[in-house]
């Protein structure tokens, strides 16, 4: 099971706001609000309802494994004035043996013609020393009234998240809307939705970069709260609640060129996208709702289709004609991983997806009843179903937005971000070779590194963890240098599984294939890889499939 650590944040004042509006073909709803004032600390500056009716299914630097002489080769090092640290590594890697305990395998000499035995594969990788880092910090937020006072105070918070970064990053900070409207008018040469767009709350640019000075800083903190703040909701999406969808058309062509021109995504930075609702996203309905939770929806209903309003939103804009999902936490997540990508390399600049949101049913405020006929859905508050989803998908920070405090959540974020920026900690394992999950083994300057199925969110730990789907080793809690100052080290090992292993039974009719004890117990494994020799000798991989 994924876990969360969530840091408790701000307690929610008031309840989500109804729109209490009978609902024909259409719906709007306008809103617009103050500005709140800058704060003045010293930040990190340059030289100083209804039953869910949707009921259909999901659609749900690399570390080069090679059978070569070991050879460990740093990580070409890229020729921008001022480059992302790549947030995946290179690792050149070589045969240790051929494994098990198996007479057909223990003597490659002998080993007749046409019988394949599994390999055990190992590597190593060097940090190389810290860059200059960039970053662009997108701000995806749900648009609803009841949320402008948390926006406020994120953005008020932001100098938590921007001290934690490494001295002199390149940071750039834009906010998207979670809308579905991406009408643009040609007549004007203007967007009339704000879907995909970064947004502008009044004179201000779309893009803030980093200020290079104290009044510089209290004026970029007053823009990014007017962005925050001054947000219109969308009736067509309840208010604003379509932050995947929403992102989906910003990384998307034609906006993404757009949103380019403009200074941000840029192909040499860091990416950190932070999700701010107080609701599930809108294209998780029938898709990453848990077994027996009843979405929580706008009660009122389109008199043509008789559907709620997220109901209708969900058909219209997150699947295709036939009803099968097109924007899902899954599909958003592997966008975003092309986005990152390098052009012309295996490599690819960082990203940090997380969120402010209700991480857990607990913590989802309730009122009383104001409605006979639907007391359940007097609030609207939920779980952040969807943004969770995308959240555990790129290991980030699940922030709770229930409790106080704000600054606290945005600097655990900015750690996060950072050791992204300074640290190489995934590596792509990057060949054709089968890979047995439960053999993998990492080490860090000689020390076995603990295995966790799932990182808690937040945690510091040094551990690691085996992306099965994507074929990478996550490291968490490692830092670039060792504590005598020289670059840290990172090795890897891992085998195939047994069922490699082929031959025909009628042509060697004396041989048979191994248990899984022989095979496990047959592996060499090496003796830093202390975890691993634990559960082999604890027999945890002798069952038999």
């Amino acid at each position: 099971m994924n876990t969360y650590k969530t840091f408790i944040l701000a307690p929610k004042i008031a309840p989500k706001i109804a729109l209490n509006l009978v609902l024909m073909s259409s719906l709007a709803l306008a809103g617009l609000t103050g500005c709140g004032e800058g704060h003045r600390a010293s930040p990190n500056l340059a030289g100083a309802q209804e039953p869910q009716s949707f009921d259909l299914p999901e659609s749900h630097g690399s570390m080069r494994f090679e059978p070569v002489t070991p050879a460990p080769v740093a990580t070409p090092v890229r020729e921008d004035a001022s480059p992302a640290m790549d947030s995946m590594a290179e690792i050149e890697m070589s045969t240790v043996s051929e494994s098990a305990r198996h007479p057909i395998c223990q003597n490659p000499q002998s080993k007749p013609a046409g019988v394949t035995c599994p390999t055990c594969q190992k590597g190593e990788f060097t940090q190389p020393p810290a860059k200059r880092a960039k970053i662009d910090i997108l701000f995806v937020a749900d648009t609803s009234p009841s949320l402008e006072t948390e926006r406020g105070a994120i953005a008020k918070g932001v100098r938590e998240f921007v001290n934690a970064l490494p001295a002199h990053t390149d940071y750039r900070f834009a906010v998207m809307a979670a809308h579905a409207d991406a009408s643009y008018d040609p007549q004007h040469k203007r967007s009339t939705g704000l879907a995909g767009h970064l947004i502008v709350a009044g004179q201000e640019p779309p893009v803030l970069k980093r200020p290079s000075s104290e009044r510089e800083w209290s004026q970029f903190n007053r823009q990014l709260i007017a962005k925050l703040t001054k947000m219109r909701a969308e009736g067509a999406t309840d208010g604003g609640e379509a932050g995947l969808f929403s992102l989906d058309k910003g990384i998307s062509e034609p906006l993404l060129s757009q949103n380019r021109s403009l200074g941000f995504f840029r192909s040499d930075a860091a990416l950190a996208v932070i999700f701010i609702s107080d609701e599930n996203d809108l294209c998780s309905y029938g898709v990453n709702y848990p077994d027996g939770v009843v979405p929580k929806v706008n009660v009122n209903k389109y008199l043509d289709t008789g559907l709620t309003v997220e109901e209708k939103a969900n058909q219209a804009y997150c699947r295709d004609a036939d009803g099968r999902p097109t924007v899902t936490s899954r599909s958003v997540f592997v966008k975003l991983r092309e986005l990152q990508q390098i052009a012309g390399t295996d490599q690819a600049n960082p990203l940090l997806v997380s969120g402010i949101l209700y991480t857990e049913e607990a913590s989802v405020p309730t009122a009383p009843a104001a409605n006979e006929q639907y007391p359940e859905y007097f609030t609207e508050n939920e779980v952040g179903y969807g943004y969770l989803d995308l959240i555990r998908d790129n290991e980030g920070i699940a922030v709770d937005i229930s409790k106080a405090d704000f600054n606290k959540g945005l600097r655990q974020i900015g750690e996060a971000a950072a050791l992204k920026l300074e640290v190489k900690s995934e590596f792509k394992l990057k060949n054709d070779v089968r890979i047995d999950p439960g053999t993998v083994c990492v080490l860090v300057d000689g020390q076995d590194v603990p295995r966790v199925a799932d990182f808690e969110s937040g945690s510091t730990r040094v551990e690691f963890a085996f992306r099965e789907d994507l074929r990478e080793v996550h490291l968490r809690g490692v830092g670039a240098l060792r504590a005598d100052g020289q670059p840290s080290k990172v090795e890897v090992f891992y085998c195939e599984p047994k069922s490699v292993i082929q031959f025909s039974p009628e042509e060697l009719p004396n041989y048979s294939m191994p248990t899984s004890a022989e095979h496990y117990r047959g592996l060499p494994v090496p003796s830093a890889c202390r975890d691993l020799k634990r559960r082999i000798e604890a027999g945890e991989f002798d069952q038999e499939p």
